[in-house]
């Protein structure tokens, strides 16, 4: 997926599953019904320009409960599944654990993480819900 953060072009390849699930995992315990509803809205219409000041709310809203740990984490592998574009060029945010790009802000690096994982997660929240929506936990009856 290409997109731009202020005058810098982006590219981002696709968290492998097992980063999508550290990812999930971080973030599960404050997940926000309406940070998931904009995961899934992005990957209903990925073509689709987001509307990231409605749905920025959402996700720093998310950002503020997680610890500095989980954050470092989350910024830290979107950034590392991304390519800053410079002319015809491609060169890595994030190159042996080290920020390549010392003029992106702190803004910047949550809008790069929020399109990385509206990519990749919100894929994973429409799975998750097609799931429920198909397959029914069992109940009481069903069970063994």
């Amino acid at each position: 997926m290409e997109f731009s953060v202020g005058k810098n072009q982006y590219r981002s390849r696709r968290l492998d599953a097992f980063k999508q699930l550290f990812v999930v995992k971080r973030i599960a315990g404050v997940l926000d019904k309406d940070l998931v509803s904009a995961l899934v809205t992005q990957a209903i219409a990925p073509s689709a320009e987001p509307d990231l000041m409605a749905h920025f709310a959402a996700f720093t809203k998310t950002v503020k409960n997680l610890s500095d740990q989980d954050l470092e984490f989350i910024v830290t592998t979107c950034c590392e599944a991304c390519q800053r574009g410079t002319g015809r060029d491609w060169f890595p945010i994030v190159a042996n654990g080290r920020y390549m790009y010392d003029d992106i802000t702190a803004i910047g690096y949550l809008t790069i993480s929020y399109r990385v994982l509206s990519e990749d997660l919100g894929n994973f929240f429409e799975e998750l819900r097609s799931i429920w929506e198909t397959d029914p936990a069992p109940t009481e009856s069903q069970s063994p």
